[in-house]
């Protein structure tokens, strides 16, 4: 037998001789036994596994094994019997508390499980899959955020298990805020750089944690009665050099008033210093993420007459030295100073990587978008007042603007669709391998991206009216190598000239943008095959009370939407009391960014619905309601509580009473799934 051999992992032939050579080993019946488990011949492998234990009682692994082929089985209650006799007489091995531990799991009976998972945590420390183990049996009791903090624990243990680390944000995803402990700083930094995409939502655990940091909180007090802050002062060097800080706010936006107040100040503190004398080189890192940050949300932080002199200071001076052109970023994008490009040859700059990704984003990016968007083909005339209206907005103000994508596994429609509607398994409905999508009205291009992410053998056609937003999607999708997309500009009221038919139509957000939103979803309605889905997006007139109370807002006021009105707005908006009720429209997302808080609060046009309304325009179109699409089951399940006589969860009536007793359920919009009728 050579070396290959030795090496070679054995066949069952291999394992059966080994056994009839040595029939009374319980070494060679165990082994038999894993293997044929792994096989999924799991009577024979719990044959064998019986042997094992017969012929060996102490040995740990033959009942963890037993244990396992009974479950498969599903003998529950014999697998935890097995294990609990073992325990009796070796209480102190976690392995079988371990597998005890999953059974009861499987049982339902999740007290037992937690008090043996604490066991075999207690026995052995620091075994990352145990972690893991605990984290789904949390997770199948819907206790979300204690199963992220087991998962949390186990990548503590085992960082470089990418499965686990995908599991982690999907679950992140469904959790808006993770209490803090005594690990959260170092396990958000870490996910905060992690290579590849990470859950959106954590910003508002990486807030929070952040504002409460003694150096932040005193900070942040000074920034909000209007004190100036002093670069020496050791709270601004603790928060200027604080790693989770710089890391958040360089990939995602601020969306916490406190900490938005602390970034001006701090902004503008750099600024006054740099006016008169260099700023020091430790803080280019701050400076660079801070350049990042308000690119991103598109200088929506005031800016003083005191800052502009400021910075006509810095202008004039002959050479900048790189901290001060990052200052500057902070100000304004550098594509638009003079002799931008020229920044791209300055050794100084492009060495630094911090830097060079601020130039990326602020020069290459942009004229990158500015080449683009002249080859852009068009689908349709835009000939209608209102899409000219909406049109002229979002090439001003393309929306939304993002960064990364979360990556899915694409899954073929039927089970994309099942997943969402599992009634659907019961219908003996046709869905095509390679569907045909059209995505009307898809802006920057986000949801078609994630549209083919999300469906697998997807062939995705886009539209939009505005070509700036078009030619941001058509960089992401070349940065994100997508070959089965194509974007095109187009105006839905004008679909029915198109000459294709396809199987899914998306158009979420959109249609309330529209002078007659019904015309416009006809008109779609005209492009959609035969047995064909639809996925529409409208806003709830109950859950946009603070927004209609701050459109009134704005029209008092007498504020347009130009960009020094929407900052002089958002400023009016913070102050006014909690009570008023245009004052809710500050916690959205979309508040903290120049292109989303136009988009939310300034819209040229804007439509909302209630459901009655939908159930009569579902009739009027002949379409049948699928159900509505949120972004975890959770709303759905606690409807499903509410109305039990209701498992498909497709009461309009229903929801109805459901949304009334939740106004803020449908905060986004109402998302939902339908199609033809009959």
């Amino acid at each position: 037998m050579n070396d290959t051999d030795t090496l070679s992992p054995p066949t069952e032939a291999h394992l059966r001789a080994a056994l009839a050579a040595e029939p009374d080993s319980p070494e060679r019946h165990l082994a038999l036994a894993e293997f044929l488990h792994k096989a999924s011949h799991f009577e024979e492998a719990e044959a064998l596994a019986r042997r094992a234990v017969a012929l060996a009682p102490q040995m740990i692994r033959a009942y963890a094994g037993l244990s396992a082929s009974l479950s498969q089985q599903k003998k529950y209650d014999e697998a935890a019997a097995i294990l609990e006799g073992a325990l009796a007489t070796y209480p102190d091995r976690p392995v079988l508390w371990y597998n005890l531990a999953g059974i009861r799991s499987l049982q339902t009976r999740y007290p037992q499980a937690e008090e043996a998972m604490h066991t075999a945590i207690r026995l052995q420390p620091g075994r990352p899959e145990v972690h893991r183990q605990f984290s789904a049996i949390f997770l199948a009791q819907g206790k979300k955020v204690r199963a992220i903090n087991q998962c949390r624990a186990a990548l503590r243990l085992a960082p470089d298990n990418p499965q686990w680390w995908k599991d982690l944000f999907l679950l992140w995803m469904q959790v808006a805020y993770i209490p803090p402990d005594d690990f959260l700083e170092q396990d958000l930094l870490k996910i905060l750089t992690f290579e590849g995409t990470y859950p959106r939502n954590i910003g508002t655990t990486v807030q929070m944690l952040l504002k409460e940091r003694p150096e932040f909180k005193t900070l942040i007090a000074q920034a909000v009665q209007g004190a100036p802050l002093a670069l020496s002062n050791t709270a601004v060097q603790q928060a200027l050099s604080n790693a989770l800080f710089l890391s958040f706010i360089a990939k995602e936006r601020v969306t916490l008033p406190a900490l938005e107040h602390l970034l001006r100040s701090l902004r503008r503190a750099l600024l006054l210093h740099a006016a008169t004398q260099p700023l020091g080189g430790h803080l280019l890192p701050f400076l660079c993420a801070l350049a990042e940050q308000c690119f991103f949300s598109e200088y929506i932080y005031p800016e003083s007459a005191e800052e502009t002199a400021a910075i006509t200071r810095l202008l004039a001076q002959k050479t900048l030295p790189k901290e001060a052109v990052m200052l500057l970023a902070a100000y304004g994008p550098l594509h638009q100073f003079p002799d931008a490009t020229g920044l791209l040859d300055r050794p100084d700059l492009s060495l630094h990587s911090a830097i060079d990704a601020v130039l990326t984003h602020q020069i290459r990016e942009p004229l990158e978008e500015l080449a683009i968007r002249a080859a852009i083909p068009s689908l349709t005339p835009i000939t209608d007042s209102t899409s000219r209206k909406v049109q002229a907005q979002y090439e001003e103000n393309p929306y939304p603007r993002w960064k990364q994508q979360m990556q899915f596994r694409p899954l073929p429609l039927r089970t994309y669709m099942e997943m969402l509607f599992p009634y659907l398994k019961h219908e003996p409905t046709a869905f095509p391998d390679a569907p045909r999508i059209l995505v009307a009205g898809c802006g920057t291009g986000k949801q078609p991206i994630e549209t083919v992410g999300r469906i697998a053998n997807a062939d995705v056609t886009a539209f939009d009216i505005s070509r700036t937003s078009l030619a941001y999607a058509i960089r992401k999708q070349r940065e994100l190598g997508i070959q089965s997309l194509r974007f095109a500009q187009g105006d839905i009221m004008e679909a029915a000239t198109l000459t294709e038919r396809f199987d899914v139509i998306i158009c979420s957000g959109v249609l309330h943008h529209m002078h007659d939103p019904v015309a416009g979803w006809k008109a779609l309605l005209s492009r959609l095959a035969d047995g064909g889905l639809m996925s529409i997006g409208l806003y709830s007139e109950i859950a946009r009370k603070h927004i209609v109370a701050a459109r009134a807002f704005i029209a008092e006021q007498g504020f347009s939407a130009t960009a020094e009105d929407i900052r002089a707005c958002r400023d009016r908006i913070f102050a006014l009391p909690d009570d008023h009720p245009a004052k809710p429209a500050s916690q959205s997302a979309d508040f903290y960014t120049l292109s989303s808080c136009r988009d939310l609060i300034f819209h040229v046009q804007e439509h909302r619905f209630t459901i009655p309304q939908l159930k009569k325009i579902l009739d009027e179109l002949q379409l049948e309601f699928l159900g509505f699409d949120f972004p975890t089951f959770a709303p759905v399940e606690r409807y499903r509580e509410a109305f039990p006589d209701d498992p498909h969860a497709t009461s309009l009536d229903n929801w109805h009473a459901y949304e009334a007793a939740n106004p803020y359920l449908f905060a986004s919009m109402y998302q939902f799934w339908v199609r033809r009728r009959g």
